[in-house]
Order: C-alpha cells, then structure tokens, then sequence
C-alpha cells in the first residue's frame, strides 16, 4: 500500500517516511542535502532558523542529520524541491511551528 501524505496536512513528515525512492523523493533528497551544505557553518552545524517564522529564537546549532526542514508554505507540487520555502529547524522549534 502507497503511503502519502494528506493533501493539505500540516504534520510534518516523519523521518524515514521517504524510503521509497521515487523520482520525487530523489529530487527532494538532493534538495535537501545541498541546502544542507549552503547552511553548514564553520564547524560543520547548521543554526535553527525559528526566528524567520517568528518563533522565539532558540540559537541551538545541530549537525545536519539532527535538523528538521520545515516547509513554509506546503509541499504540494514545486513547493516540495523550492529551496526558498525551506527552512532548517530543531524537533522541538518544528513542533512549535505546528503549533503542538
């Protein structure tokens, strides 16, 4: 059975849910990665990026692997790959952002 994510959900994607490698899931993975690198600082961590959606900024750096990417305005058709959609945020930051 095809799992996918409710159109119009809010709840971000679990980690792992994107096993299956589809040419969507592909795209999105190298999106991430680069975004990944463009945001690593000089120690190799990228900074919680609350504060560009008006959470209170936590200022936690974590390496790439420990970062959520929140989806700004949806995933639903380009928006999923849109680097300027995405931001890097900390578990706990994501959940605000969702309001949980």
């Amino acid at each position: 059975m095809k799992r996918t994510p409710l159109v119009g959900s809010s709840k971000p994607l679990r980690r792992g849910s994107l096993k299956k490698v589809g040419s969507r899931t592909k795209a999105w993975q190298e999106v991430r990665a680069n975004l990944a690198n463009k945001k690593l600082d000089e120690d190799g961590l990228i900074r919680c990026e609350d504060f560009k959606i008006n959470i209170p900024k936590c200022g936690i750096a974590r390496p790439p692997g420990d970062m959520d990417c929140h989806h700004i305005a949806g995933r639903d058709g380009d928006l999923l790959t849109d680097e300027s959609n995405l931001l890097f945020l900390t578990r706990e930051c994501h959940e605000k952002a969702h309001g949980r």
